[in-house]
């Protein structure tokens, strides 16, 4: 149980980016790879939406499953996403819920908000329960730049004491060749942490590249490939102290190209 919890993150800050929820295996969502990696001509430039599942286990460990379901997309003049994600099982589980809407309110300019609700059980009792609330934009001064910054309007759950970790701005670029992304967290004292991740297109439909989180020791390799509409992606992150985590998900696109 003590192993267990402080793998999970109690007052550890291994709990941090890059090594606890399935989507930090990567600093891009899937519609943004999937654009990378555009397929053929025949395919468009992109999908007007996403639906992707994936699995992995926090640092081996059978206790510390994750397993997660999304949806993104664009509807009308906006775009909307929905989450569920579930870490670990008995004795200790979190589980997450957030759906998310953001609209064009100028040239390269969208704004939104996101919605949360997360609940934390141990030894098989329900525990406390959160709301998290997110103002939420994207900007895009020229092609091939992007900022996503996440404005937190909630304070984070008690249970998240000693180890709040929040990410505040993503910027991510590319160009026919390469992607790149860096993404700054704040911690619960004031800190900015900063992550980074950069892939190499490799053919017309697969990606490859590293991930690394600094401030935990954090690096490994991600990998993405592309067959139309189907997108099967990968991160294979190594902690120093705590281990190897591998993830998976497999996305399917939708829609017509944008």
């Amino acid at each position: 149980m003590l192993v267990l919890l402080l793998a999970a993150g109690r007052g550890d800050e291994s709990f941090g980016g890059g090594v606890r929820d399935l989507e930090d295996g990567w600093l891009a969502d899937p519609g943004a790879t999937a654009a990378f990696l555009r397929y053929g001509a025949e395919d468009g430039r992109g999908a007007t939406t996403w639906f992707a599942a994936g699995t992995g286990r926090l640092f081996g460990m059978t206790e510390l499953p994750v397993r997660a379901v999304a949806a993104g997309g664009v509807l009308g003049g906006g775009m909307w996403e929905a989450a569920w994600q579930q870490l670990g099982g008995d004795p200790y589980r979190e589980t997450e819920m957030r759906i998310g809407f953001s609209r064009r309110c100028g040239r390269g300019l969208r704004l939104g908000a996101r919605a949360g609700r997360l609940q934390a059980a141990l030894a098989g009792c329900d525990g406390e329960g959160a709301i998290d609330i997110e103002v939420i934009g994207d900007l895009e001064p020229h092609p091939g730049l992007c900022l996503q910054f996440r404005l937190p309007a909630t304070d984070p759950p008690r249970w998240w004491a000693g180890r709040v970790r929040r990410r505040w701005l993503t910027v991510r670029g590319e160009n026919r060749l390469w992607r790149w992304a860096a993404a700054f967290d704040r911690r619960d004292r004031g800190e900015v942490q900063v992550q980074g991740e950069l892939a190499l297109r490799l053919g017309a439909a697969a990606s490859a590249g590293v991930r690394a989180d600094p401030v935990t020791g954090t690096c490994g390799w991600i990998w993405a490939v592309r067959r139309g509409r189907l997108l099967l992606r990968g991160s294979h992150l190594v902690h120093p102290d705590l281990g190897a985590t591998h993830r998976w998900q497999c996305c399917l696109l939708a829609g017509g190209g944008s």
